[in-house]
């Protein structure tokens, strides 16, 4: 007689790193294609970007967004890090910290904008203000939403993720080509970055309550255990 299959602690084991093994094969192949997508759109834009604003308002509007993007990496804090490696064991502890990273970051998002306006007004560069602070509100969503996404990733969840990614950029997209149809106004442009990732963050933060179950409450010894632990990633 032939014998049955194995079905001890090691089958059981073996079952379960297939299962890993494909659920992460799909969750990569899932974001690859977003990326792909969302890199495509990215590169149409960029070629029309120069021509509709000409040397002039494009170096402006790169200076903007690219001097807004260097403040705001700071509001990172390394928690999107922490979020990977613990959360993935340990879904309920997001809910612990999270809202009270948020408070923070907020406080941080205040304080940084403030420090941008700042020093660009401080070195004569003051026409720049209203599109640096558009770009400054787009940054600061962008770094909410790579957190949620990042709950997601350590969920292994990342269908809608990559639905939302895409949808995002092509709201992107589109608003940026309307907008030049019509204007050459430096933060009209920039607008349609901040309204796209607003409307990410909504839809994201759906999603991560769906499957994580994530509330939002300000527990402040686990806060500040939690933003302690990421300084090392943040560094």
């Amino acid at each position: 007689m032939v014998p049955p299959p194995a079905v001890g602690p090691d089958a059981s084991e073996s079952a379960a790193r297939r299962r890993d093994l494909a659920t992460a094969l799909r969750n990569a192949l899932r974001l690859g294609v977003s990326l792909v997508l969302t890199w495509a759109v990215a590169l149409v834009v960029r070629f029309r970007l120069p021509r509709a604003l000409g040397p002039e308002g494009f170096g402006a509007l790169s200076f903007a967004e690219g001097f807004a993007g260097s403040f705001f990496v700071l509001a990172g804090l390394g928690l999107d890090t922490y979020i990977q490696k613990e959360v993935s064991a340990r879904p309920g502890h997001a809910s612990s910290f999270f809202g009270g990273a948020l408070a923070v970051r907020l406080v941080a998002f205040g304080a940084l904008s403030a420090a941008l306006i700042g020093v660009l007004l401080g070195t004569g560069r003051g026409h720049l203000v209203p599109v640096a602070a558009v770009f400054a509100l787009g940054q600061a969503l962008a770094v909410t939403n790579a957190s949620l996404a990042a709950l997601l990733q350590a969920a292994t969840t990342v269908g809608r993720l990559a639905v939302a990614q895409v949808v995002a950029k092509l709201v992107w997209g589109g608003g940026t080509l309307a907008v030049l149809m019509y204007t050459q106004s430096l933060w009209l442009v920039a607008l349609p970055f901040a309204l796209a990732e607003g409307l990410k963050a909504v839809a994201l933060f759906s999603v991560v309550q769906r499957e994580l179950g994530l509330t939002l409450r300000i527990d402040g010894p686990a806060t500040r255990a939690v933003l302690a632990a990421s300084v090392p990633y943040f560094v």
